[in-house]
């Protein structure tokens, strides 16, 4: 859509440009619910205060890390789940009463909106961790659909997928060469519905289970659990859970493979009390927050890397200056207590 404001309807200009236009921090709510109206796209939903529930919302809850290993909760004006995060700032023109930040045009409202970008940059940081890669998804879409709908799509995977795919020995991928890999038949279906599930890297150094986002696509290196509370998180980070896996799965050389059928399938979930699954539940919330918080403080910082930190504290080893620096302040009732919460 064009940002030329002849496309903004003219009742909407002069329903926010006039006297409303005063007020603009105060009205932004308000406009930008008409505008999504008038858009025709769906307007922000009332706010959960579940993080991981509120993917369109006004003023939601981020969580700030500072130096030192504190945590301060900023509100970002609007947010659009792997959309955009809007930040809205009160201005006023030149010959007006002065009101807000700054009058618009000055070098002061040029230093304002640069503050107000680098402080929506910070929200898109520790909000979500991604390295930006993209798939092309066209499960359930035959290839005259994708062709026809999607022309630029049928194109490049053409040019680029078809070739390879025809000297495929596999029918699946050689027919069906469109398809990104192998549908899972079952699992996608049980993602529907769910804002995130669980995961954990089928072999690995630590046995780490982690939240990830439901528009994330895992590949082939992960095992992957379509559930979405944080009290099976919490279990499966239990060091019961930990010792079981470690004894039931093989390894590849000298790491420890999670078998999904004898670690996770045979595993005896235990059925404690309501009142015992809401702590374990809040620690497994903790965990995964205290991880992500981490990684968005220390951007170079891999959840490897984090638990090797772990490990060497349990066992009494030197660390690293950088090693000090990223343990100097433990999860809040955090790892150890949620690895033998169960």
């Amino acid at each position: 859509m064009s940002h030329d404001p002849a496309h903004i309807p003219r009742a909407l200009r002069r329903r926010w440009g006039g006297p409303a236009a005063g007020g603009e921090r105060a009205n932004k709510d308000s406009f930008l619910i008409e505008l999504c109206r008038i858009l025709e796209v769906p307007s922000p939903e009332p706010s959960s205060g579940d993080r991981a529930k509120d993917l369109c919302v006004f003023e939601r809850a981020a969580l700030i890390p500072h130096a030192g290993g504190a945590v301060s909760v900023g509100k970002i004006d609007l947010y659009k789940h792997r959309c955009f995060i809007l930040e809205a700032k009160q201005g006023s023109v030149a010959g007006a009463k002065k009101q807000g930040t700054a009058r618009r045009g000055t070098p002061a409202w040029h230093i304002a909106m640069r503050d107000a970008f680098g402080q929506a940059l910070g929200y898109a940081r520790v909000t979500a961790r991604s390295r930006g890669v993209k798939v092309i998804d066209l499960v359930g879409l035959a290839i005259e659909d994708v062709r026809l709908r999607f022309p630029e799509v049928y194109q490049w995977v053409y040019e680029r997928v078809k070739p390879e795919r025809d000297q495929n020995n596999r029918d699946a991928y050689r027919l069906s060469w469109w398809i990104f890999g192998e549908p899972r038949a079952n699992f996608r279906p049980a993602l529907n519905g769910l804002p995130r599930y669980i995961s954990t890297v089928e072999t690995a150094k630590h046995r780490v289970f982690v939240f990830l986002d439901a528009s994330i696509r895992p590949d082939n290196m992960l095992v992957n659990i379509a559930h979405d509370d944080a009290w099976v998180l919490g279990v499966l980070s239990s060091r019961i859970h930990v010792t079981w896996a470690l004894a039931a799965g093989g390894t590849l050389e000298d790491r420890p493979r999670y078998n999904k059928g004898v670690c996770f399938d045979r595993f005896p979930f235990p059925d404690g009390t309501d009142a015992r699954k809401q702590a374990i539940r809040d620690l497994g919330e903790q965990l995964d927050a205290h991880r992500k918080r981490q990684q968005a403080a220390h951007l170079e910082l891999t959840l490897t890397g984090m638990y090797n930190v772990l490990a060497k504290v349990r066992g009494g080893e030197v660390l690293t200056g950088a090693e000090q620096r990223r343990a100097a302040h433990p999860p809040r009732g955090g790892c150890h207590r949620a690895e033998g919460a169960a």
